[in-house]
């Protein structure tokens, strides 16, 4: 089977405009959109951990011997747009960097950079397998920041696009007859989190057994004309507090001293998306 090493920002001081906390966490939740992507596509998936350096990256991707490694980051230094870097031109590396672009580049909301070639950035000098490293856009720029944390979904699935094309696998197309109708679903007031059902709504994924039940019971009760409410708090550890504020996993409440920063971001990127953001249980 293919395989392909994956290898998100690491760069937990990264922080960007507005509220781009850090590339690190950004590109981690990129990651957690394409990794099952491909997986449902058969590729093995290897991936950093985010409390290494970049020569244990390396070191581990090595190790790995997979077909492709794909390092994921955004860019800073007063730019705007994505560009897409390889090693040298000719090869493999530059065929997944502009199998990669070609995806994104017309989900971007300004001119892009395009497909370049960089023989000093240590991720595609140092790996043995062809490697390319995008940066999505520029998290130094207002814009650009707000793009990008706005565009998570879409940007993973893109990127995933781009790989699966490189491997010769037919990709997911997108399918705007449902993410329209989930718009509808959104603009009425039945769900709060459309994203969650575009990421989920589809094949081979899973919704879980009781949202898809509330689901139908505020369906049922709009086409009847009665009432609804949603349930605004959330049962945690500790009692049952608002998305946000007092969340245990919340990135602003993960920064205890000594907290192990690889355990904070999975908590960042896993359970908070899970428990806190709107569309946890209970909050559709």
């Amino acid at each position: 089977m293919p395989s392909i090493y994956l290898s998100p920002s690491t760069q937990e001081t990264n922080s960007g405009a507005g509220n781009y906390r850090s590339e690190e966490l950004v590109m981690n939740q990129v990651t957690d959109v394409l990794e099952p992507i491909l997986k449902a596509h058969g590729i093995v998936c290897y991936r950093n951990n985010p409390d290494w350096n970049l020569y244990q990256v390396v070191a581990d991707s090595n190790l790995k011997n997979p077909d492709v490694h794909f390092a994921i980051h955004s860019n800073a230094g007063g730019g705007r747009g994505c560009e897409v870097f390889a090693y040298a031109p000719g090869g493999d590396g530059e065929r997944l960097a502009r199998a990669v672009y070609a995806e994104i580049e017309p989900l971007t909301p300004t001119a892009d950079r395009g497909v370049k070639f960089n023989e000093r950035l240590y991720e595609l000098r140092a790996t043995d397998a062809p490697a390319a490293l995008i940066e999505i856009a520029f998290h130094d720029n207002f814009e650009d920041a707000t793009w990008i944390l706005n565009n998570i979904q879409p940007i993973g699935e893109a990127l995933a696009r781009g790989i699966l094309n490189y491997f010769g696998i037919a990709a997911p197309q997108p399918e705007p007859e449902l993410d329209q109708a989930i718009d509808i679903l959104a603009d009425q007031g039945v769900i709060r989190d459309p994203d969650y059902w575009k990421e989920n709504a589809v094949k081979n994924k899973v919704i879980a057994g009781e949202w898809a039940a509330l689901l139908i019971k505020r369906v049922a009760s709009f086409l009847k004309g009665e009432p609804y409410e949603y349930t605004r708090t959330l049962e945690k550890p500790g009692g049952l507090v608002s998305p946000g504020r007092g969340c245990p996993v919340c990135p602003e409440n993960l920064r205890t001293p000594g907290a192990d920063r690889a355990q904070r971001v999975q908590l960042q990127r896993a359970d908070h998306a899970a428990v806190c953001r709107p569309g946890g249980l209970g909050d559709l």
